[in-house]
């Protein structure tokens, strides 16, 4: 290894153009580049070269001369002027390459660099010879001139005999080639991390008879600061330098954590405490560049993590960047590397690749292991931030991987061990995907766990909101793992999208790549406040509160999920919901880690009102987790309301009422035409065609609230995308453009009329790629419309003979006019709390539009960064490709489950439709008609829904198979029965402006 300083170094960018030697020889490319990403194609087994003129400065002159590379492939074979100078095969790290002999300072030298991606890649994903390749170089490419004297070795360890009596050595060890009558002299500094000076030493390092010098140093430290992942406290060492032969003064910094780590008793300790693992795992792609992340977006990155309340991330399948590690090392997050082995099977066949590749315990593959695996601890163990050394991704145990697992222990022996998937012989047990709420006390790390939505292709196009049904999966597991013993940690599945869209309009990974809490842009999906909620350090007890006369004090009761951090160090901030000027700051008490105890909160300045926030915050703006307090002053509003705070009570007993249903106590008029049956009350008016059965209209003081309907709506699956790995294609639905009306009955009564309707939709067959079968006959249905007055509408729907296969939507739908912009929804909801624009939340407003919602219009491009939140796109190229026309934005999209009520309309403040459920359990979701079935038009379908269930990979699949078993808790699965029935109210509403009142 060779130690490149911080300061000082003579270099020379080779970022920029190289010429290409590919399909299409002479072509330019760029560095740092992933060749894949843009969009040039490459193979395995066959070599490609990037050549380049490189005039070396003559200021190099008397130096050495290193290549500084980090390369995707497996190897890079380096020639000057046509002659071998080197062959590097250590993929995705800074490696450094001496050309001294081959470069002339002051001359112009031709540098080839010659890439293999092999089909017996060791870091890669199964592949073929011919199969696509991955080529290039991910960060900065250069020539640095040093002395001819260097560092190869600087390394630093944490002796702590006693951590109670909180005394630590700090031990240096640096090498050193040396010139001959040479020697490297210079300055240690050790500083706090307020810049205070602590130990300051003189060193020499002079030539051994081996041409190498060593230096060892023992620095006791009394009480020092410690670095943890709730305080990551760096102190700072630096090294300030020259050679004898020359006049150049260099330097290295280093951070510096003091911190232990220890496995006792199936836990994990760091610096003494039982730590738990609240994490992700990191498999991502940036959607123009590939592999490549900049310095900029690996700090937004780790800072979004921060918000997500995440203190570990398993970087996953390969080591990343120095940058990487130096922001874990400050912002405080624990981290898991991988050496670049992955997929290493006797054969891996979960995606259906009938590949042999086990390469672990081939004698003529060890080399290649441990050349990676060693360069990768030697280059990075100063990084207090790494606590576990990953000897692969899911391969089978052999030689080559005990090989790793002995060289870390011996040369690192700080640190811990695991690996996927013999976990026997590491120190870590890892799993991937057990079930949300497994436990295995074995000390393990469940460092794939909970995978994100992403197969699931119809439903994500269709409907959103299953990335908020995936909270419960988080919140149900994590609740159970952080209580059980023996569970060190989770690794959610996964940190960012992993998807490209080439400059050709091609997706790469659209099929399952968008697995991430933030999206391909960094921005936070829905999932990222989920994750949030569920691993927050500080667990609020109890949201609603019966407060008494003269009560002077709200004790609210929390519980401390931190690993080392005592609440008094914690703020917190409540303020009246409606009023944030009106606003309270605690500090609460002495509450240890996993202890519970309660925060006190003066009531004088509250008293009266309903609505508090609660804020939790680190660090003075970091925030940790936001709660919603209900306040009730007599015991009447508590029953109304409800323990959860929320208003299905107080709305279901407004529904009881006397004056609410005699509102409806009125004579309709029923008129009919050759063509139509109307339906009038004063300025409402039905009319229903004879001829299909449907409605035709529903207006309101002649605006025109609702095309056609009722209808039934239908999606299921004839099999799950999680249960076939290789397909997703067994969505299916039933097609409302194929009703056909058998009878039509309208009876009028005293104060309604009763529309009933039969009929039928056209059944359908289908053949999957591997000849299976599937389909069902005519689907007979019944609908039951009565109309009362003031616009009210109850709708019933008999399902005579549902298709007998796993029910994913079934519920009633209209189809509203294609004038309908918005609606305004309350529902009840997993948390308390929400982001404004996030899908889950309670009640809002939920825009068709995004320029309404926003106010302007702002564009959205393919492979156009967006400047608008996740909830606001209209469009997904990634599942529907590069000119993909408007759908609606996510918010307007998403499910609305557990709905109280809701009203849709133009946004003009005058009519709407509104939905008034019966009962807890109906779901709203709304979108474009034409994006239903084969149906075309502009009309706005609004499905109300009784039964949701969504494919997140869990349930019956028909064995657990590897990857395709994600251990996701899901909801009841329903194959409907004979004569299925379901009912909902609506209502023409002729004003909105209070869209929450009953009646017309």
């Amino acid at each position: 290894m060779v130690i490149i300083p911080d300061k000082g170094v003579g270099e020379l960018s080779l970022n920029g153009s190289w010429e290409f030697m590919g399909e299409e020889p002479g072509c330019c490319v760029q560095i740092p580049g992933d060749l894949y990403a843009m969009g040039i194609h490459t193979v395995t087994d066959q070599i490609y070269e990037y050549r380049r003129l490189v005039h070396v400065p003559e200021e190099f002159m008397g130096k050495r001369i290193f290549l500084e590379l980090s390369a995707i492939h497996d190897d890079t074979q380096i020639l000057v002027d046509k002659e071998t100078a080197a062959v590097n095969q250590i993929p995705y790290m800074d490696c450094h390459i001496d050309l001294t002999k081959q470069l002339k300072p002051g001359k112009t030298a031709e540098i080839v660099l010659r890439c293999l991606s092999r089909s017996d890649s060791v870091s890669s994903a199964p592949r073929r010879p011919g199969d696509p390749g991955m080529i290039g170089f991910l960060h900065n490419m250069r020539l640095v001139a040093l002395e001819q004297s260097f560092f190869t070795v600087f390394r630093y360890e944490i002796e702590w005999p006693l951590e109670q009596e909180q005394r630590a050595v700090l031990k240096l060890h640096m090498e050193a080639e040396i010139y001959p009558e040479d020697n490297i002299s210079g300055q240690l500094v050790l500083m706090s991390q307020d810049g205070k000076e602590i130990f300051s030493e003189s060193c020499c390092l002079v030539r051994k008879a081996n041409k190498e010098a060593h230096w060892n140093l023992s620095v006791p430290m009394k009480n020092p600061c410690l670095w943890d992942a709730e305080h990551p406290y760096l102190y700072r060492l630096s090294f300030r330098y020259r050679t004898k032969l020359s006049d150049r003064y260099y330097e290295n910094g280093w951070n510096v954590g003091v911190r232990s780590i220890q496995k006792r008793k199936n836990e994990l300790y760091i610096n003494g405490k039982r730590t738990k693992l609240h994490g992700i795992t990191r498999y991502s792609l940036d959607p123009i560049q590939g592999k490549q992340f900049t310095p900029k977006q690996i700090d937004k990155e780790i800072r979004l993590m921060k918000e997500a309340n995440i203190n570990f991330i398993r970087l996953s399948v390969y080591p990343e960047q120095k940058a990487y590690y130096e922001c874990c090392d400050k912002y405080g997050i624990y981290l898991q590397v991988c050496a670049p082995v992955t997929f290493q099977q006797e054969r891996y066949d979960t995606l259906g690749f009938p590949v042999v590749r086990h390469s672990c315990d081939k004698p003529k593959y060890r080399e290649r292991y441990l050349a990676q695996f060693s360069y990768m601890v030697e280059s990075l163990r100063n990084h207090p931030s790494i606590i576990f050394w990953e000897f692969a991704n899911e391969s089978d145990w052999g030689s080559n991987l005990k090989a790793e697992v002995d060289y870390a222990r011996h040369s690192d022996p700080g640190r811990l061990t695991t690996g996927t998937w013999k976990n026997s012989h590491a120190d870590i047990n890892a799993y991937h995907y057990p079930l949300y709420n497994e436990i295995y006390q074995d000390g393990s790390v469940y460092d794939e766990y909970t995978h994100i939505s992403t197969h699931a292709l119809g439903s994500l196009c269709r409907d959103p909101g299953i990335r908020n049904a995936w909270g419960l999966s988080i919140k149900k597991g994590w609740d159970a793992l952080y209580e059980a013993k023996g569970v060190i940690g989770t690794g959610i599945f996964a940190l960012g999208d992993f998807v490209l869209m080439f400059p050709d309009g091609r997706i790469g990974n659209g099929s399952f790549g968008q697995w991430g809490i933030i999206d391909k842009w960094m921005r936070k999906k829905p999932e990222h406040w989920l994750v949030k909620k569920a691993y927050s350090p500080i667990r609020t007890l109890c949201l609603s509160y019966q407060i008494r006369e003269g009560q002077k004090y709200l004790e609210i009761p929390v519980y401390n999920r931190f690993n080392t951090t005592n609440l008094k160090e914690i703020e917190a901030q409540v303020y009246q919901e409606d009023d944030t000027a009106n606003t309270c700051m605690v500090i609460p008490g002495d509450i240890a880690p996993g202890t519970r105890g309660s925060l006190r909160i003066p009531l004088e300045q509250f008293y009266g009102i309903k609505k508090l926030t609660l804020c939790f915050c680190q660090y003075g703006k970091l925030l940790l987790d936001k709660e919603t307090l209900s306040l009730y002053y007599n015991r009447e509003e508590t029953e109304k309301e409800g323990a959860s705070g929320g208003g299905w009570e107080t709305y279901k007993e407004e529904r009881k009422s006397e004056e609410y249903i005699q509102s409806f106590q009125a004579e309709l008029v029923l008129e009919e035409t050759d063509d139509s049956y109307l339906i009038k009350d004063g300025e409402f008016q039905f009319t229903v065609n004879k001829k299909t059965g449907l409605f035709s209209e529903g207006s309101c003081n002649g605006e025109k609230l609702i095309e056609s309907g009722p209808y039934l709506n239908f999606k299921g699956l004839y099999y799950k995308s999680t249960a076939w790995p290789r397909f997703n294609d067994g969505d299916f639905c039933i097609d409302i453009t194929t009703w056909r009306m058998d009878s039509l009955q309208i009876i009028k009564q005293e104060n309604m009329v009763k529309l009933l309707i039969t009929g039928r939709y056209s059944g359908q067959q289908f053949t999957d790629a591997d000849g299976r079968k599937y389909g069902f006959d005519e689907v007979v249905v019944c609908f039951e419309v009565i109309f009362c007055t003031k616009g009210r509408f109850l709708t019933s729907c008999k399902v005579y003979n549902p298709p007998a296969y796993l029910c994913c939507e079934m519920g009633i739908r209209y189809l509203l006019s294609a004038d309908i912009r918005k609606y305004d929804f309350r529902r009840e909801a997993l948390y308390s709390c929400y982001p404004e624009e996030h899908i889950g939340r309670q009640e809002g407003t939920a825009w068709l539009y995004r320029k309404d919602a926003l106010g302007q219009e702002l564009e959205e491009s393919y492979r156009k960064p967006p400047v608008f939140s996740w909830s606001y796109d209209e469009k997904d190229f990634i599942l529907r490709g590069c000119e993909d026309w408007v759908h609606g934005t996510n918010d307007f999209r998403a499910s609305r489950e557990n709905l109280i009520y809701a009203c849709a309309s133009a946004g003009n403040g005058r009519a709407g439709v509104a939905v008034s459920p019966e009962e807890r359990g109906l779901i709203l979701r709304m979108g474009f008609a034409r994006d239903e079935d084969s149906y075309n038009g502009e009309e706005i379908a609004m499905n109300l829904n009784h039964v949701l269930y969504y494919d997140l990979g869990g349930g019956s699949l028909p064995g657990r198979q590897g990857d395709m078993a994600w251990g996701n808790y899901t909801y009841e699965e329903k194959i409907l029965p004979e004569n299925y029935e379901v009912r909902v109210e609506l209502f023409l509403k002729r004003e909105i402006e209070d869209c929450f009142t009953n009646g017309g």
